[in-house]
């Protein structure tokens, strides 16, 4: 049998805040104690009364996340607290238990004057275990009445087929954060339908995708399972696919691989820029972003204007292509904003329709601009070849004819095949687009369209 020390012993190294109690294995015969064999040493407060009126305290100012790990775990071995707390281990062991939170067990000294030996077990103190198991009725009786919520929530939600995305959240039962969420969602969702039937519905899977999973948007990376594999890997961005953990639903994933000043500033500009247009059936929404601008989730596209550069030739399908572009600008342009980075590769295929993407090099409307030094006098902007002239001489100061250019070098360069040059007009030979191009890549702004709308009514008299 083990019997516990009733007095402590002296540990060199041991802060004087806490005691050491010898552990022995003895024999018993004939009721008589034989050989003690020292087995451990377990540590704790050395002021049981101080540490009495401070644990609750100690606990709560604890980082969430380790909080509730200890809350649930209760006890265990050396290794599995030291994988959760790293090399830090036995410093906070020190400090909680000296404030009455956990006592541990440690191997004994291996010499004389020589500290205590490794880590071999920890337990929360008989308040903090009471503590533990009062948070776990109230957890498990909050699980059920949210549990019960959902279930009434999917039954309310079964006349909408689309909303089964939704249905998967509010299945989740493991964690009791994202349930909550999920929950509150779906009570919104059930307002808005009771409300207003059919709001903001447009019927296909993947609009109602992207109207689910904005709604559970938390900005938090862990959420998803980002694919090892790269989509795009572009100067300042990587996109890769990834995975809504909860739905399950495939979603794009860009993040940063540069994150100094302007790549940040950058990325919080395409997705200021997107969730102030992205309802827009022509602009690429964004569905969840990092508070911190490091990374934002899309929808997944078909493909870009280049994937489809063939296609894109025969009749009909470039004048789609155009009008969608200048229906996405639209609204931009009479906020005060310009894309300035209007290339192939930013107009993605998505629900079968074109959506322009990418605002990062986006300009806001003045006054709104965070560093205008950013795009100051003599800095090339854009993407060469399809940035218009004046990009290259004031980026800050450009209007609507900047992004018109990029239009007309984007026409250009898919009826023709080839890729544009710098300040070189990619005007068609012949055809019903060569007016067009070579109207919108006029170096001089003031002679070029001066709206979208403007460009519309011209494209329009080709059809």
């Amino acid at each position: 049998m083990t019997r516990t020390a009733t007095l402590p012993v002296d540990v060199p190294g041991l802060p004087g805040d806490l005691d050491a109690y010898p552990v022995y294995r003895t024999r018993v015969r004939d009721g008589i104690d034989g050989s003690l064999k020292l087995l451990r040493l377990e540590v704790r407060a050395a002021n049981p009364s101080s540490a009495s009126s401070t644990w609750e305290e100690v606990l709560a100012s604890l980082p969430g996340g380790t909080r509730e790990w200890l809350l649930r775990n209760r006890s265990g071995q050396a290794k599995r607290i030291t994988e959760k707390l790293g090399a830090r281990t036995l410093e906070l062991l020190y400090r909680w238990c000296a404030a009455g939170v956990v006592v541990f067990d440690v191997e004994p000294p291996p010499g004389h004057d020589t500290t205590h030996g490794p880590l071999l077990g920890w337990r929360l103190t008989e308040p903090a275990r009471s503590h533990a198991e009062g948070v776990k009725r109230r957890l498990d009786a909050r699980r059920c009445e949210l549990a019960d919520e959902a279930k009434l929530l999917t039954e309310k939600l079964s006349n909408h087929p689309q909303m089964r995305l939704l249905g998967q959240a509010l299945a989740e039962r493991r964690d009791l954060t994202y349930l909550e969420h999920a929950v509150t969602v779906a009570q919104a969702v059930v307002t808005e339908e009771f409300t207003h039937p059919g709001h903001e519905r447009t019927g296909s899977e993947a609009a109602e995708t992207c109207f689910v999973l904005q709604r559970l948007a938390r900005g938090l990376i862990t959420d998803y399972v980002v694919d090892r594999e790269m989509i795009e890997r572009g100067g300042q961005a990587i996109v890769s696919g990834a995975t809504h953990k909860v739905t399950r639903a495939r979603v794009a994933f860009k993040r940063l691989r540069i994150r100094d000043d302007d790549a940040v500033a950058r990325m919080r500009r395409e997705i200021d820029a997107s969730r102030l247009f992205g309802e827009h059936p022509n602009v690429m929404p964004v569905l969840d972003a990092d508070p911190e601008s490091r990374w934002l989730v899309m929808p997944l596209a078909t493909g870009t204007a280049r994937t489809y550069i063939d296609e894109l030739r025969k009749p009909g399908q470039l004048y789609r292509l155009v009008s969608s572009i200048c229906e996405a600008l639209r609204q931009p342009h009479n906020m005060g904003w310009i894309h300035r980075d209007l290339k192939p590769e930013n107009v993605l295929l998505f629900d079968d329709r074109w959506t322009v993407a990418d605002w990062g090099l986006g300009r806001r409307p003045h006054g709104e601009t965070s560093d205008p030094g950013r795009t100051r006098t003599g800095t090339g902007f854009g993407t060469e070849g399809f940035a218009a002239p004046e990009l290259s001489l004031d980026a800050h100061e450009v209007g609507p004819p900047s992004d018109v250019y990029s239009i007309g070098q984007l026409i250009g360069s898919i009826v023709t095949g080839r890729h544009p040059e710098a300040n070189i007009p990619l005007v068609p030979d012949s055809g019903p687009w060569r007016d067009i191009v070579e109207r919108t890549t006029r170096y001089d702004p003031s002679e070029r369209p001066s709206s979208v709308d403007h460009l519309l009514i011209l494209i329009k008299s080709l059809h």
